[in-house]
């Protein structure tokens, strides 16, 4: 009896870990809107609760660019051609939402590796990405 107790707190200490990083993910991501209980909770759920368990949050909500490769991988199109199918052309404009939030040196890291210049789709300047 005493062992399963010991079980079951050990399995809730790691996902309070978890969680209070999906919820810190969440304030950080909403900073500054004004957003609904359902608002908060779609975010934490279908982003924060997500990125925390690939371990792609920071104790203090920040995420990994890990977060960003995986928004633009899950978005990626492709495009057919003559020759089959390939990647579409690459556009100068790049979806900055997460990159506000991921730090600093990973955001500027990831964008030199884009091997272009680009700019934000908000029209954040690309020197201000990322928090500290």
């Amino acid at each position: 009896m005493v062992t399963a107790l010991l079980v079951a707190l050990a399995g809730c200490g790691s996902n309070a870990g978890e969680s209070s990083r999906a919820d810190r993910c969440t304030d950080r991501l909403l900073a500054g809107v004004e957003s609904t209980r359902a608002a908060r909770r779609y975010v934490r759920n279908t982003y924060c609760e997500l990125f925390a368990s690939r371990g792609w949050v920071y104790e203090d909500g920040a995420l990994s660019v890990d977060a960003q490769r995986w928004l633009v991988e899950g978005g990626s199109e492709e495009c057919e051609s003559e020759t089959g199918t390939i990647p579409c052309e690459e556009s100068r404009v790049i979806d900055c939402a997460l990159l506000r939030h991921v730090r600093r040196d990973e955001a500027r890291e990831y964008v030199a590796s884009l091997g272009r210049e680009v700019e934000c789709d908000d029209g954040t300047p690309v020197e201000q990405l990322g928090v500290p």
